[in-house]
């Protein structure tokens, strides 16, 4: 899925999302990168789903990319993820 024309493989749609965010999560030299998000301890948060993918610029030129993109754009699998109480 591609409805933003990245040319990049995209398993989470940005446009059917109800929240959508940026991040900057560097990557090391073996293209490895991580971002933690703290959960508050909110009962109401319980049974919450999310799904989330990364992209990022410059891996493509390594061979690193999933798809050959236009922008030099690497694209994850997606995840999904749900907060439990």
């Amino acid at each position: 899925m591609d409805p933003v024309d990245f040319d990049a493989l995209l398993h989470v749609d940005p446009l059917a999302s109800t929240f959508v965010a940026f991040y900057a999560a560097p990557a090391d030299e073996a293209g490895q990168a991580d971002r933690q998000f703290p959960v508050p301890s909110t009962p109401a948060l319980a049974g919450v789903a999310l799904v989330a993918q990364a992209l990022h610029l410059g891996g493509a030129s390594l061979g690193q990319d999933c798809v050959n993109t236009y922008l030099s754009m690497v694209s994850s699998r997606g995840v999904a993820i749900t907060i439990q109480p």
